[in-house]
């Protein structure tokens, strides 16, 4: 249970932030095996080109999860989510956007980025903002947001594709903004400026 100091510092705020945005990166990663069939179908993509698509972005995501990790523990959770969900914004709108195989792969790839940035940059963040003794119980929480993730991607994101793919990507870079825009306001910065102790 978070304490009265917690509640009135922010705190749950930041949490759920955190949440919001596992959610949403969850949501991204399962709706492209959805949004992947009407996209061949569209430009005529073989089973191959289409298995480029996907597997550029769980490259750049795992290959940049270590140095994201790097990267919060140099400047801090707060850089290092506001970088990579700015990038997953962007790519995301961009991806409803484009019109040819090398854009799709580039722009998966570069949302890939953002996203491995993200779980390092709630690890961190986990450990400036939450005491010690909730940190477990506070990083469930996050785990399991990936169950909802994938709920969403298959209900509403799966009713957008089937009316237009670009309309659920579209939507989903501006659910990423909304994250980036939560993570700008519940983030001081500064740990210490947050209810921290030293046990």
């Amino acid at each position: 249970m978070l304490t009265k100091e917690q509640r009135e510092n922010g705190t749950i705020g930041l949490i759920v932030t955190l949440m919001i945005g596992y959610t949403i990166a969850y949501m991204d990663k399962a709706m492209i095996s959805t949004a992947i069939i009407p996209i061949s179908a569209e430009y005529q993509l073989s089973s191959t080109e289409a298995g480029f698509i996907m597997s550029a972005f769980f490259l750049s995501y795992s290959l940049t999860q270590i140095p994201s990790g790097w990267l919060a523990d140099k400047f801090g959770a707060k850089a290092v989510l506001l970088t990579a969900l700015s990038l997953t914004t962007v790519f995301a709108l961009l991806f409803g956007l484009v019109s040819n195989l090398l854009m799709f792969m580039l722009f998966r790839f570069f949302a890939g980025v953002g996203h491995g940035g993200y779980p390092p940059g709630c690890s961190r963040a986990i450990g400036e903002y939450i005491p010690k003794k909730q940190r477990t119980f506070i990083q469930s929480l996050m785990i399991a947001t990936a169950g909802l993730g994938g709920i969403l991607a298959f209900t509403l994101g799966a009713n957008l594709i089937a009316l237009n793919w670009r309309y659920a990507y579209l939507l989903l870079g501006t659910f990423f903004f909304m994250a980036t825009v939560c993570v700008a306001l519940f983030f001081t910065g500064k740990s210490e400026k947050c209810y921290h102790p030293k046990n």
